[in-house]
């Protein structure tokens, strides 16, 4: 419980970023039992693209999300959330030799399987199944 506050605007940070590319992806596919039945071989599509995007966005969202959660504080009084070099070193990050072949391929997988276990846990919520 000590390390709960702090975890609050990475939490929002993924909650929006994951429901946002769930909509999109639901109005592409056309509503929820059509994208839930997007297959490659017998796993869901939906799950694991979804925790990938998650996984790869979200941290784009980090700095807005620290300041509306912690206005006070060093970062929030420095408007980092709208400076545009905390998002470029983000993405420099994501491009640098460490981001190609520790991050993303670690942000990947952990998505997918979060993803992927979240799509079995929620389908029969979602689809009355």
């Amino acid at each position: 419980f000590y390390y709960g506050p702090i975890m609050l605007p990475f939490a929002i940070g993924n909650g929006v970023t994951s429901s946002v590319v769930y909509g999109a992806m639901e109005a592409q596919a056309g509503g929820p039992k059509m994208l839930a039945n997007r297959k490659f071989g017998p796993l869901p599509l939906a799950g694991p693209i979804i925790g990938v995007a998650t996984a790869v966005l979200s941290p784009f969202t980090y700095p807005l999300t620290w300041q509306l959660c912690w206005p006070n504080s060093n970062a929030a009084v420095n408007n980092t959330a709208f400076n545009p070099e905390v998002y470029e070193d983000i993405l420099n990050a994501y491009l640098s030799e460490a981001g190609a072949c520790f991050i993303l391929p670690i942000l990947a997988t952990t998505g997918s399987a979060a993803g992927l276990i979240i799509h079995l846990g929620l389908k029969p919520l979602i689809l009355g199944v």
